[in-house]
């Protein structure tokens, strides 16, 4: 069967005061990963605020705070090994239902932003293999995906980069850190109030 991925995408509804849900969503899809690989208290999650320090400054209070441009989620979990990239590739999964996961959080991305870029160092026995790939707005949707030997050091290790803002919806996304920090927290607060919950660390690059 054939996905029409820019006809999947104009589908799935984003409302545009809902504009950080991508990136929500990519938290939590961290906290899954870590979950699968039972490594919670030892897992840590980080997420980046990249700016656009090119374009006019918005003020908050007395405080300036430029456009985000991008957001980067990094975790430690066990990556796009084969089954999670079959998953990942496959519309409407079912892979995570048991965690009430409805496989479309991932196309939430392509609506709010450019593009995706995945790079993953994942474990095969004991061997780590890296994954890098595009997900976009394109005839097959994901651009690379092939498997190589990681340059660096052995660990796991994945990043998801939202990049490109869309204009409409980062004029509705918070731009206070703080602001961000609580939206994450109250997404996921279940897991904040569990024994068992990860390191999660907000980065803004101002």
């Amino acid at each position: 069967m054939l996905i029409d991925i820019a006809g999947r995408i104009s589908n799935v509804s984003l409302p545009r005061t809902k504009a950080l849900l991508p990136l929500l969503e990519t938290i939590v899809n961290s906290i899954d990963a870590l979950e699968d690989l039972n490594n919670l208290n030892c897992g840590e999650i980080t997420v980046y605020i990249e700016r656009d320090h090119s374009q006019g400054q918005l003020l908050d209070c007395d405080t300036t705070y430029y456009p985000i441009k991008n957001f980067l989620v990094e975790d430690n979990g066990p990556g796009f090994n084969e089954n999670n990239f079959v998953s990942f590739k496959t519309s409407d999964t079912t892979y995570k239902k048991n965690k009430g996961g409805k496989g479309i959080g991932r196309f939430l991305w392509l609506k709010a932003f450019d593009s995706v870029t995945i790079q993953s160092v994942f474990r095969d026995g004991q061997a780590y293999l890296q994954r890098t790939f595009n997900f976009l707005l394109s005839a097959n949707g994901i651009e690379g995906g092939e498997i190589s030997t990681p340059s660096k050091h052995n660990s796991l290790k994945t990043t998801v980069h939202l990049k490109g803002f869309k204009k409409d919806f980062e004029e509705q996304c918070p731009k206070k850190p703080t602001t961000i920090a609580h939206e994450i927290i109250e997404h996921c607060l279940p897991v904040f109030l569990s024994d068992n919950c990860p390191n999660i660390f907000l980065v803004d690059d101002s």
